[in-house]
Parts: structure tokens; sequence; C-alpha cells
């Protein structure tokens, strides 16, 4: 973790956003600027300095109301836009909705900022033990709070999520790949040859329609001619239209049957039909 800094519960205020972005952790450049704690007019959030405190686990309650609100208000003081103003693009032209009015706010699977950032942490056993950590605080924001549609941000997140049984519904553009490994990363495993790509490509069953076939994903979202890159508003509404249809849908049903529903999604993945062989 980022030492002096704060557990960030989440970037703006998750009891008035109705939509949230999901991330893995908060970055350093958070808290850090070339190496050091940012203060005064610079800082994002609040730092055990600015609270005046040595010790996290001998904070008073008005330190700990201090620290929440200083995430609840991020987005109306200093907040990282290099990073957050390319989502706020996509997120009023397919939501309509935006960080910066409080109808969206981020939260993260981790609360704690990290340095190293979160994929260069060498060991399996310190992610395993912060996800350990935050998940379940993360549960209980989304059970309480007034959050109706979560959006994935990234590969590693959706891993995650669906790891852990969170995802009801998970779409893919159609020319989008998602997959745990590169074909070169399993290629050089498999045939200690990363020239194999191709052939760890084929295997691996990473595009949207292998994906939707294998019942891993629900929905592959069409692309404007030539590509999402060439038209991202139109990718964005039809993303947001497809959200929006599965959120309608979502909200229909009651929590038992939700849960149901969730379980019998992840046994269902991958299931081989022998008649089909």
């Amino acid at each position: 973790m980022v030492a002096g800094s704060t557990p960030v519960v989440a970037f703006g205020d998750p009891a008035r956003a109705e939509v949230a972005t999901l991330g893995i952790n908060p970055s350093a450049n958070e808290f850090l600027q070339h190496g050091r704690l940012l203060t005064g007019n610079q800082r994002r959030l609040a730092t055990l300095e600015s609270l005046a405190a040595q010790r996290l686990d001998q904070l008073t309650e008005a330190q700990v109301a201090t620290i929440v609100a200083d995430c609840a208000t991020y987005f109306q003081r200093r907040p990282y836009r290099r990073w957050f103003d390319p989502l706020d693009e996509l997120l009023r032209a397919g939501a309509d909705a935006s960080y910066y009015d409080g109808s969206v706010c981020h939260l993260d699977l981790v609360q704690w900022a990290t340095q190293p950032m979160w994929g260069k942490i060498a060991d399996p056993g310190v992610r395993r033990a912060l996800l350990d950590d935050g998940v379940p605080h993360l549960r209980n924001q989304l059970a309480r709070e007034n959050v109706r549609l979560v959006l994935l941000n990234g590969r590693q997140v959706i891993d995650q999520v669906v790891a852990v049984g969170l995802a009801d519904r998970v779409m893919m553009l159609e020319n989008s790949v998602y997959s745990v490994i590169s074909p070169e990363g399993c290629a050089a495993i498999l045939w200690k040859d990363a020239s194999q790509r191709e052939r760890a490509a084929e295997a691996l069953k990473l595009t949207a329609q292998d994906l939707a076939h294998l019942k891993v994903i629900d929905e592959i979202i069409d692309e404007p001619p030539g590509g999402a890159h060439v038209d991202p508003e139109a990718t964005a509404v039809a993303l947001g239209g497809s959200l929006r249809r599965h959120v309608q849908q979502l909200q229909k049903l009651k929590v038992d049957k939700l849960l149901k529903l969730r379980e019998q999604k992840y046994l269902a993945m991958g299931v081989m039909d022998e008649k089909a062989r």
C-alpha cells in the first residue's frame, strides 16, 4: 500500500449515484506526485498527514468521517482527470450520466492504492489478501447503496468479478477479445514457442463469438462499420442501449431469483456437450 495513504471507499458518493464504474484498485497517483505525498491544495484525498494522524488503526470517528467525506466529494475538488475524463465522455454518450453531476461514482475491488501498481505486484498472495479484504466491502456497498448499474473497466476487473461471481450480465463488442493470457504467452508456456501464437489464439477461444458459444458472455454488441474506434460516439450509443435493456430486465427480478440465475450462469460456462462431439 502507498505509505501515508488512506482507504478509498469510493470516488464520488454511492448513496447518490445510480451508475458506478468498477476498477481493481486506486492509482498511486491519487496520493503521490514524483514519489511524494500530495499536500495542501494539491491533495485529492485524505492522508495520514492531512488528518494529523500517525496510524490508521488509531483514527478517531471524526477522522474516519473526513476520509469518507473526501471520497464523496472527490469530483467536486481535484479529480485525476487524465483517468476519469475519457470514461466520463463514454458515460455521457452511453448512459446519459456523469461523474461530475453525481450520477456516477467509481468503486474498486480493492480500496487501497498500491505501489507498485496492481499488475506489477509479484506475490499473488498479496493480491489475494487485498481482494479478500476489499471484495466484502464492495458487496456491502452494492447491497446497501443507491447504485443500480455497474460498468466494469478493463480485463483484469472482469477476470476478478467473474472469479468471485459478481456479474449478472457480461457483454462484449463484436471485435473485442477476452482472455486470461495473451496468445504469445500461452504459446510460450504450452509449446515453448511464442511464434505458435495463432495456434494458441484458436485454442484460447478468445473472440466474442467463441465466448458467446461457451456461455461466458451474454451478448455481442455490434460495432460501427470499420470498428468501434472509427466512431466512438456510435459505439457508446450502442453500448448504452444494451446496458439499459439489461438493467431493465434485471431490475424486474427479486434478489433470490437474481442469485439463482447468477449461480446457473456460472455453472453453465464451458459445459461439455457429449452429444455434440
